[in-house]
């Protein structure tokens, strides 16, 4: 009788582990698809004078998925190191002259989320969109410039006013907000393997950027605009919580007694 209860107790405990393996929450790194991803870089002076020139993007970005189950997850950024490659424009004013600039070196955190952002399921592999700038959401995503120099160099009249200098952004970082990024950025999620304890999940993050920042203000206004998209992938495993591990070892030693007795 006591044997049958057990056997009983560990059926119990099965079913529970089969309906409430609740994973626990995963970090992983994504590497920025340098294929997929770039950025326009344009710089404007006096309102309607601008030069544009690509870069392409490099690095890594790290997310959270609070919960791997389709359907109920939710994402945080992490930060990261995005790069850009090195850019160089020249900004022609006419009789006025000019302005060159260079971007050296620039690097960011990577996008980083002050709160959980739900993504909403749509189909297929998996498919979430989500908008990492909804204010509406909790949240509030932003991208830090903190590495590499802005040298710009004035010609002509320009130059009288504009003069010539270096943005340090190790020293002076610039720290955007992302209160929306222009469109709802995707994320899929697709299916890899199960072994029954862990599922492993690949992961492709497309996150479009579009940032308008002043860059010289005194004493004539210049912008720099970066616009274009980062697309990341990787890799990430989900194991149940411990919790679920002890239901299924309760579960296990439970059905070796109900073995020996088929057996027998």
């Amino acid at each position: 009788m006591r044997r049958l209860s057990f056997v009983f107790v560990a059926l119990s405990a099965l079913f529970v582990y089969a309906g409430s393996a609740a994973a626990m929450p995963v970090s992983t790194t994504l590497t920025i698809n340098t294929a997929q991803s770039g950025l326009l870089v344009t710089i404007a002076a006096l309102g309607s004078v601008t030069a544009t020139v690509s870069t392409a993007l490099n690095g890594t970005q790290d997310i959270t998925i609070d919960d791997c189950e389709p359907i109920s997850s939710t994402l945080t950024f992490d930060g990261g190191n995005v790069g850009l490659n090195d850019v160089s424009l020249n900004l022609d004013l006419g009789p006025l002259g000019g302005v060159r600039a260079a971007f050296v070196g620039v690097a960011t955190t990577g996008l980083v989320s002050s709160g959980q952002i739900p993504l909403n399921y749509t189909g297929g592999t998996w498919n979430y969109l989500f908008d990492p700038g909804d204010p509406n959401g909790g949240n509030v995503t932003s991208l830090t410039i903190n590495s590499g120099v802005l040298t710009y160099n004035g010609t002509g009249v320009a130059g009288m006013l504009l003069g010539s200098g270096t943005l340090d952004f190790s020293t002076d970082p610039v720290s955007i907000d992302l209160p929306s990024l222009g469109q709802v950025a995707t994320l899929t999620q697709a299916l890899l393997g199960n072994t029954g304890v862990t599922t492993t999940y690949g992961v492709t993050i497309s996150a479009p950027i579009s940032i308008s920042q002043n860059v010289i203000t005194d004493p004539v206004a210049v912008a720099a605009t970066l616009q274009g998209n980062i697309v990341a992938t990787g890799v990430y495993i989900c194991v149940p919580e411990p919790s679920t591990m002890v239901l299924l070892g309760i579960a296990l030693a439970g059905l070796v007694p109900l073995y020996r007795r088929i057996k027998k």
